[in-house]
């Protein structure tokens, strides 16, 4: 599967489960959110020197609070009305013969709380960050190394299957060790 057809697949690959009936849904909008903050930490990791400090800052910090924005707009979807999203990104690899592993993303009331915790303490982070790291001299690493970690934060809790769960799980470790070593 190619990149193109990961974007034009995606809408129909979200459904919304109510009462075990499916129902075709559009993408909430926390997911277009969560890739346009993977998106801005492309474009920080690869443009880092041509930015600065202010420009990767501010890039980020602006996508982080869009998430936590869109993130916030589903509390009741997911509280009062208690839907869950289950995304089906595509076929990640097979297993044996006939065992697909679909990259799968399952947003209940549990994982969503802990997705809104999450990207809540980046928010306040990134304004830490700013304020107390902004002389340092590799401060846009850091903030490149925050980004990662709560990306993989956000993928860990909110997994569809263990495989997916398990490279989440080892991508908060490999952040960790990058984060302890700065």
């Amino acid at each position: 599967m190619g990149l193109m057809d990961f974007f034009f697949n995606l809408k129909s690959n979200l459904t919304l489960l109510l009462g075990g009936v499916f129902y075709d849904y559009d993408l909430p909008l926390f997911f277009y959110f969560g890739l346009l903050f993977v998106l801005s930490t492309t474009i920080s990791l690869i443009l880092m020197s041509y930015l600065g400090l202010y420009g990767v800052f501010f890039i980020n910090l602006v996508t982080v609070f869009f998430f936590w924005v869109s993130t916030v707009i589903y509390i009741d979807e997911f509280f009062l009305k208690n839907n869950f999203f289950k995304i089906n990104v595509g076929k990640w690899f097979t297993i044996m013969l006939n065992t697909d592993i679909y990259f799968e993303l399952l947003i209940d009331s549990v994982s969503y709380s802990f997705m809104l915790l999450t990207v809540t303490i980046a928010t306040f982070v990134y304004i830490y960050i700013f304020s107390y790291f902004r002389y340092d001299a590799n401060v846009e690493r850091l903030t490149i190394f925050i980004n990662l970690f709560v990306i993989s934060m956000v993928l860990l809790v909110t997994s569809g299957n263990f495989f997916v769960m398990f490279l989440g799980w080892e991508l908060i470790g490999l952040t960790s060790f990058f984060l302890i070593n700065f």
